[in-house]
């Protein structure tokens, strides 16, 4: 059997390894478009702020999939596929025939419709090694920066620039910070903590329209004030403009599926796949940031790898149905700690258990229903962490 991978990620190489290993005798090639071996992705802020090399990020080196006997082709993009002679066509006019195919393209970034919003100097976005590349060398050169997003990206990532001397404004749409992972509470007792490390915030305030260059109402790192000379402004709704050198955009990402799309695979907010990570489409299969299972996409690493693996067991005729995820989020930003992993119940309609303290910056919150766990949100002290999330778990997934 010949198994083709789109896609080098988390899910693509999980997915490799248990196809080898269900399947030893089995051929299996990952053809990725990036220049790197699978790399720790989540860690590509590390990289930003210029604490490690991104030759430290990868993984596996080269040699390991030889050692595997799996066949890595980096630098190719895969532009077609052709179901019906079952192979697929490559930038660089390469066939390549396969028994069956997992789409692990994962996601791009998205980049909200505002007008004057689009990617290339002085915008940038951070989801590859090539796209931190780009926004460190420019982050060297500038002296402040903008961040839209007040996620967990555009959290870490503000940080990381923060280390490289710029000053750093977060722009968030919504009232609170991590809207999708946080409780008002918790968001406002975050966002202190980061205001006294030198972040800066503009919540509640969208942006109507980006400019890039010279633009009077602007002034760098803040609100309002006079005509600057700055590589990027912010013109916000109630008439006020915030500048700055760059403009990072952190509003989260959109799975890649015009592959599936144009294969004929239904495809939702991403490529819908039942329990054993197959689509509506006889040989293929999807994983990672790609796929939606059971309506969810979820967009983090754990989950990628689980699918992966499932996916590579049932390609290879050892089906483990894939049951799906408890979304689980861990974060430090300037040494502090933060958790959500659950049900956060942002409107406290569940039973809660609830320890908060805004001096200190701790506040703990386990949410509950019928007396069993269901979720937790935990900032400053996220002690009993890993057994928390092992009861989530075992309550949502039973």
């Amino acid at each position: 059997m010949r198994f083709v991978i789109v896609g080098g990620g988390i899910a693509g190489v999980s997915a490799a390894q248990a196809l080898k290993k269900e399947s030893p005798a089995s051929e299996v090639h990952i053809l990725s478009e990036e220049s790197l071996p699978l790399y720790y992705r989540p860690r590509l802020i590390d990289y930003l702020a210029g604490e490690v090399s991104l030759e430290s990020l990868v993984v596996y080196p080269e040699d390991w999939y030889s050692a595997q006997g799996i066949h890595l082709h980096l630098g190719q993009k895969v532009t077609e596929i052709d179901v019906t002679a079952g192979r697929v066509l490559t930038a660089t006019g390469e066939r390549v025939p396969y028994d069956a195919l997992l789409l692990a393209t994962g996601a791009r970034p998205f980049l909200p419709p505002i007008e004057g919003l689009q990617e290339g100097p002085p915008i940038y976005v951070l989801r590859t090694a090539s796209d931190a590349q780009s926004l460190r060398k420019a982050a060297q050169e500038a002296s402040g920066a903008l961040v839209l997003g007040g996620g967990l990206l555009g959290l870490e990532a503000g940080r990381s620039l923060t280390k490289l001397g710029l000053s750093v404004t977060i722009v968030e749409a919504a009232p609170q910070l991590l809207p999708r992972q946080l409780d008002q509470e918790a968001a406002e007792i975050l966002r202190r903590r980061l205001e006294s490390m030198g972040l800066a915030f503009v919540l509640g305030r969208p942006v109507e329209r980006v400019v890039a260059g010279e633009a009077p109402g602007g002034k760098g790192g803040g609100v309002a004030g006079g005509p600057v000379k700055r590589g990027i402004t912010l013109f916000l709704q109630g008439g006020d403009a915030i500048a700055a050198d760059v403009l990072l955009v952190a509003s989260g990402v959109r799975s890649r599926v015009e592959l599936a799309v144009a294969a004929g695979c239904t495809v939702e907010r991403g490529v819908v796949v039942d329990d054993h990570l197959a689509t509506t489409v006889a040989g293929l299969y999807a994983a990672g940031d790609v796929a939606q299972h059971r309506g969810v996409v979820y967009g983090i690493w754990p989950p990628a790898m689980e699918q992966g693996r499932a996916a590579g067991a049932a390609m290879a005729g050892h089906a483990r149905p894939y049951r799906g995820s408890v979304k689980s989020h861990q974060l430090k930003v300037a040494g502090v700690d933060v958790v959500s992993v659950g049900e956060i119940d942002p409107r406290h309609e569940l039973e809660e258990e609830v320890i908060a303290d805004p001096a200190s910056g701790v506040y703990r919150r386990l949410i509950k229903k019928d007396g069993r766990l269901q979720g937790a949100i935990l900032v400053g002290d996220i002690s009993g962490f890993r057994e928390l999330q092992r009861q989530i778990e075992q309550e949502a997934l039973a």
